[in-house]
């Protein structure tokens, strides 16, 4: 399988071919996210686009609003659909899919897949993980599996317009791509990337907006009801409006 990464980094193609990698890699340096649609695409090769979304399958900043707008147009219903039967809930019932999965999303071009994966809970900073190598984990397991046969996977750089460097993130990209082809299971289990991302302030007072569902932060809590045989711990404190 062949990994294209796309970054808009001025010196993102240097540190893409800097770390070194086992598949073929190439790298594209992107002025706007919009560019994307621009990249040239073999239509005899099955292609997997990478989707680095939020865990209730938001797809409205960034590189999603590219995704879901312009290359697949609404195919964030879809995402959200496949997010909410993943089977893990928020203290009080909402589905959402965890930092640390992904999902494969049909798309209606032929030989072209979505792959969403959460980097984040919802949109905030998140410097202080490593949530850039819970995502890359998750595609690779997520492209890997026997029903997916995919050629080409497009990658946009993980959580840097989220705290994250374009440095730190590739490097923990390259981490859990050698972990996966070592075949060493994720360094971080649920309860310990649980315990990494940085509790919500109910004082930041912003909603989360989405096609047909609005959510605001209305409670401190931060624990989760987890039906997935992993130990409980803290969570997403949302309330539907």
């Amino acid at each position: 399988m062949k990994l294209l990464f796309v970054g808009k980094a001025p010196n993102f193609i240097d540190l893409v071919g800097s770390f070194g990698w086992e598949d073929p890699v190439q790298a594209y340096r992107i002025r706007e996210w919009v560019d994307l649609k621009d990249i040239p695409r073999t239509t005899s090769a099955n292609y997997a686009y990478v989707a680095p979304c939020d865990s209730f399958g938001m797809m409205n900043n960034g590189v999603n609003t590219i995704l879901s707008r312009v290359l697949f147009p609404g195919i964030d219903r879809s995402v959200k659909d496949s997010f909410s039967k993943v089977g893990v809930l928020t203290s009080n019932g909402i589905p959402y899919c965890p930092i640390g999965k992904a999902v494969t999303v049909p798309t209606f071009i032929p030989y072209v897949q979505l792959i969403a994966t959460p980097i984040y809970w919802v949109y905030q900073n998140v410097k202080h993980t490593h949530n850039a190598y819970h995502a890359m984990y998750a595609i690779l397991e997520e492209a890997y599996q026997e029903k997916n046969r995919i050629d080409i996977m497009v990658i946009p750089i993980f959580c840097t317009e989220e705290g994250i460097s374009s440095i730190e993130s590739m490097r923990q990209m390259k981490m859990a791509y050698d972990d996966f082809q070592r075949s060493i299971p994720p360094r971080w289990n649920y309860v310990k990337i649980i315990k990494e991302q940085p509790i919500l302030n109910i004082n930041n007072g912003f909603r989360i907006h989405g096609v047909s569902n609005e959510y605001e932060y209305e409670s401190s809590e931060v624990r989760v009801i987890d039906n997935t045989g992993a130990t409980p711990g803290a969570g997403i404190p949302i309330h539907p409006l």
